[in-house]
């Protein structure tokens, strides 16, 4: 059995709209996609998605 050195977990990238449609899907080949994102609809997911209501925004600490 070969073994190979090439990284993993690369490749199938997407983008997925945040009630999981996928807008764009790429293989595993070397790719690009561009893809417009709507913002208008953020206020109709948090509605339909309750638990975004207890999202806290957290501040990173300073080093």
């Amino acid at each position: 059995m070969a073994t190979s050195s090439a990284p993993t977990g690369v490749g199938a990238s997407a983008a997925v709209s945040p009630l999981g449609s996928v807008l764009v899907s790429l293989g595993a080949a070397p790719g690009l996609a561009v893809v417009d994102v709507d913002v208008s609809i953020l206020d109709d997911v948090r509605a339909k998605l309750p638990v975004l209501a207890n999202a806290r925004t957290f501040e990173h600490a300073r080093r």
